[in-house]
């Protein structure tokens, strides 16, 4: 287990030492061969990662997020992206503890945001999962998450209004962005299935 451990971060610091250039053919992350009749996921289990379904309006989820930033400042910065249905995905930046993820899972729960069969599926497998596939299955089609509003956290530094993913993720790959970026990495994994260097998140 610790060989694994340590040849899988070799391997993860040699991957994002590569030049990538996002959403072109030079990019690493490709989609796998029939995509379309895959749902494919992006899972942590050092991240907050919250799959918000259509009852939480634009406005209530950004509330919500504030909430927890304020409750739980640990968590940094956090990306919404709008996901199939009206619904959102909410990834957080900073790493944290299992323990720590699901203690805010549990009182998320206890507020009916998050239900206890959720809680239970996670407990088991010990990590979280959003989509950035598209899906395609007749009646029921969607493209992959769409990134649409940065929160930053109450001590973070001022940034400008807006900032395109690109930039996002460039900054990660040449080491100026300041610790281990759980937005980057979900972002990395979308690029394969979005092409990002059109895409302009709002800063709030």
């Amino acid at each position: 287990m610790i060989f694994l451990q340590v040849s899988l971060r070799k391997y993860h610091s040699r991957l994002l030492r590569q030049t990538r250039k996002i959403g072109t053919s030079t990019t690493p992350l490709r989609q796998p061969e029939k995509a379309e009749r895959l749902i494919v996921g992006y899972s942590t289990r050092q991240h907050l990662l919250l799959d918000l379904d259509k009852s939480h309006s634009t406005h209530s989820t950004i509330r919500l997020i504030k909430m927890i930033q304020k409750d739980w400042p640990c968590v940094g910065d956090c990306l919404i992206s709008e996901s199939s249905w009206d619904g959102f995905h909410c990834i957080f930046d900073d790493k944290l503890s299992w323990f720590k993820i699901m203690e805010i899972c549990r009182v998320l729960q206890g507020l009916k945001i998050l239900n206890r069969d959720y809680i239970k599926v996670r407990t088991f497998r010990e990590d979280l999962t959003v989509r950035v596939s598209s899906i395609d299955r007749g009646e029921e089609k969607s493209e992959a998450p769409i990134p649409k509003i940065m929160l930053l956290s109450p001590d973070s530094p001022d940034k400008p209004q807006t900032l395109t993913c690109s930039e996002m993720i460039q900054d990660y790959l040449d080491g100026t962005h300041v610790g281990f970026s759980g937005i980057c990495d979900y972002l990395l994994a979308l690029s394969a299935f979005r092409p990002l260097s059109s895409l302009t998140v709002q800063i709030l």
